[in-house]
Parts: C-alpha cells; sequence; structure tokens
C-alpha cells in the first residue's frame, strides 16, 4: 500500500509540473500577442487576410526582442524538463570533476542535436529521453 503511495505522489507531482508548464505557456503566448490582437480588434470590423497579414507583420517588426525575450513561445514542457534536468546532471559530474571540459562539451553539443530532433518530430520522446540519459 505504501508504494502505491509513492507511486500516486510521484504521478501528482509530475501532473502539477506539467500544468503548470501548461499555465507558463498560455502566459507566453498571451504576452506576445496581446498586443496584436487589440490592432486587429479595435477596427470594430473584420480585417481581410491581407489586412490581417500587413498588421502581423507590422507587430513582428516592432516586436522582435519581445518575440526573442519570450523565447519564440518555445515550451518548457516534457522535453525542456528533461533536457534542463540531464544538463544538470552532467554539469555537476563536471564540477565534481568525473568529467571533463571536453567530455561535458560534447555532451552538451550532443543534447542539443537531440532536443533539436524531438522537437522536430524526427525522433520521439521514448526514444530522445533514452539517448539524452545515456
Amino acid at each position: 500500500m505504501l508504494n502505491e503511495i509513492y507511486e500516486l505522489n510521484d504521478k501528482l507531482k509530475k501532473f502539477a509540473v506539467e500544468m503548470r508548464t501548461y499555465l507558463e505557456d498560455i502566459l507566453r503566448v498571451e504576452y506576445a500577442f496581446t498586443e496584436f490582437l487589440e490592432r486587429i480588434h479595435s477596427r470594430n470590423r473584420f480585417l481581410t487576410n491581407k489586412e490581417i497579414a500587413d498588421t502581423l507583420a507590422e507587430f513582428e517588426d516592432e516586436k522582435k526582442l519581445r518575440m526573442y525575450a519570450c523565447g519564440y513561445l518555445r515550451t518548457s514542457g516534457s522535453i525542456q524538463l528533461t533536457y534542463n534536468r540531464t544538463y544538470k546532471q552532467h554539469y555537476a559530474r563536471l564540477l565534481k570533476k568525473k568529467m571533463t571540459q571536453a567530455e561535458f562539451q560534447a555532451w552538451a553539443d550532443y543534447a542539443i542535436k537531440l532536443r533539436d530532433m524531438v522537437e522536430h518530430k524526427k525522433i520521439d520522446f521514448d526514444e530522445y529521453y533514452k539517448k539524452i540519459r545515456e
């Protein structure tokens, strides 16, 4: 029974992390696009596709720094959480001198390539998880 409670606790922790990530992603989208949506809806009529495209182009030109600041809306979900956790583990190995700077740098380059592959759907998450933790 105690093991079942621990398993439930782990599942609840994972759910809480995923829910927090979801809410953070929503806030990132709101931060990035509120002004754009206000511009579109301020005209009190439906815009043509060209008008929407022009408004978006203007908005993007004016807000490049703002979009960069919110990470281009990259989620901090399971992929990023896994990357961060594994990065910290490897960095700790470097600090404890269980890994050289060259080994750490090689691993970091490899991890970034893996993360990009899973984000672009070239590999699935399970394969990514397995490879990044090797």
